[in-house]
């Protein structure tokens, strides 16, 4: 149990870490960047109290949509900063 706790305190402490930077972002990118930032911040908290529950398994059970809104926070930064934009 103490490993589920530590595991739940090591994801919540990497979401207030996360939450501070997308405070900075949110001084400099749009809603969307911000919106699927706090999405994921969400999916992250969720499965820090699953963990601190005694859920060995919550990050396996959420590890498809951990990493699909990973990819929308990808995707909006990218469009934020033009990277694929063509010249």
């Amino acid at each position: 149990m103490k490993t589920l706790i530590d595991a739940s305190k090591a994801f919540n402490d990497s979401a207030n870490a996360f939450e501070t930077a997308v405070f900075l972002v949110g001084l400099v990118c749009g809603k969307e960047s911000v919106h699927a930032a706090n999405q994921f911040i969400l999916l992250v908290r969720n499965i820090a109290v699953a963990l601190g529950n005694g859920n060995a398994d919550a990050f396996q059970q959420n590890k498809g949509e951990f990493v699909q809104r990973m990819h929308v926070i990808t995707v909006a930064v990218r469009k934020e900063l033009e990277v694929d934009k063509q010249n």
